[in-house]
């Protein structure tokens, strides 16, 4: 059989989507992007393996914290279509659903408790340029995706769909694989977002009322919902076109910067965040616990109180931490004990970076 000429070849693989994923990759590690091609993920639904085309990442790194940039990102071609969005104003509120998600990682703590808990992404999206929230958050609602030909015809949504779908199941398995990890706990925080690159012309058919405008596009991100192992999924998907994928990626960099410096600062905050959220002092009651019981075990024992002290947990009372104990009484005599509160003092400090006032309190358990 005659070998097809290299022209032929040439031909053949530029009617496909690997010129297009080569072409964003050089571009991505030009700019000090690492790249993965061809991460693998199961599909929720089928168990089969699906494909990623790219991951990319930045890694910031600091005695702190390291912050990790990722995109996952799609890459679609189509010579023959026009890729039209047909979007219309986003909804001032929507009890639904959250349009501004976040997707992060980690398994540092107290910050992961600290993330879990407290309403941070308002101070996240708050203090992002205008033009990296338009990379993370839909200005308007795109409510369909529609192929058209050039003659008028209309065609599936099938690119669309796809892309969506699997970056939203493609994110799942990060985080998922992130959470599962065995190994050792390393200081780092991930960050996540979701792009498609299209090799084809893009528009927005705008929707006010009856009327319709449609306005050439580069760019364009869509708040998108799914269900991902038979959880809703939410998701904003930033799609562009292949040319605009220079300043693409001055706002990926840029977005990188901003985390850096945001989830730095959120260290601090996941400390301080002892005196304010309940999951970050069940995280230091668990880990100050069995210390906490021994000093305090210690001066049970050189005060000659003879109960057994089974459990210990942290609570907030007027600014005060409340160490809370299960014994009756002779908790005054805890609390004058100079050598335990030296104790205590240095081991929050040290721990907790905890410098505040605090009391051994008796449990109070109504019945």
């Amino acid at each position: 059989m005659p070998a097809a000429t290299p022209d032929k070849v040439l031909e053949a693989i530029s009617k496909t989507g690997f010129v297009l994923e080569h072409r964003v990759v050089t571009a991505l590690q030009a700019a000090g992007w690492r790249t993965i091609n061809g991460s693998y993920y199961i599909d929720d639904v089928s168990e089969q393996a699906r494909e990623i085309d790219i991951i990319a990442y930045k890694i910031a790194k600091s005695e702190e914290v390291n912050v990790i940039t990722c995109a996952l990102i799609s890459c679609k071609k189509d010579a023959a279509h026009t890729a039209a969005f047909l979007s219309r104003r986003r909804p001032t509120r929507d009890p639904n659903a959250d349009w501004e998600p976040a997707h992060w990682s980690t398994k540092m703590q107290p910050l992961q408790a600290h993330l879990s808990s407290c309403d941070w992404k308002e101070r996240y999206f708050h203090g992002l340029s205008s033009r990296t929230r338009k990379i993370l958050l839909a200005q308007r609602d795109v409510f369909a995706f529609q192929l058209v030909g050039e003659n008028g015809s209309p065609y599936n949504d099938k690119p669309y769909y796809d892309s969506v779908t699997g970056l939203l199941k493609a994110l799942d398995h990060e985080i998922a694989k992130k959470r599962a990890s065995t190994g050792s706990v390393r200081k780092r925080v991930y960050h996540f977002s979701l792009h498609t690159v299209f090799d084809a012309p893009m528009v927005d058919v705008q929707f006010l009322n009856e009327e319709q405008t449609v306005r050439s596009i580069q760019r364009i991100t869509c708040f998108s919902k799914y269900m991902v192992r038979k959880v809703d999924t939410s998701a904003s998907v930033h799609f562009l076109n292949i040319s605009s994928v220079d300043s693409w990626i001055t706002d990926l960099a840029d977005l990188h910067h901003y985390n850096r410096s945001f989830f730095t600062g959120e260290i601090a905050k996941s400390y301080s965040a002892i005196t304010t959220s309940e999951e970050v002092r069940k995280y230091f009651e668990s880990n100050l616990s069995v210390l906490l019981k021994y000093y305090i075990q210690d001066s049970m024992m050189r005060n000659r109180i003879r109960e057994p002290l089974e459990s210990i947990s942290l609570e907030m009372n007027d600014k005060v931490l409340e160490i809370h104990v299960d014994i009756k009484g002779d908790v005054e005599i805890l609390n004058s004990d100079g050598k335990l509160r030296e104790k205590i003092n240095a081991l929050l400090f040290r721990r907790a970076r905890y410098a505040g006032p605090f009391s051994i309190t008796e449990t109070d358990i109504p019945f």
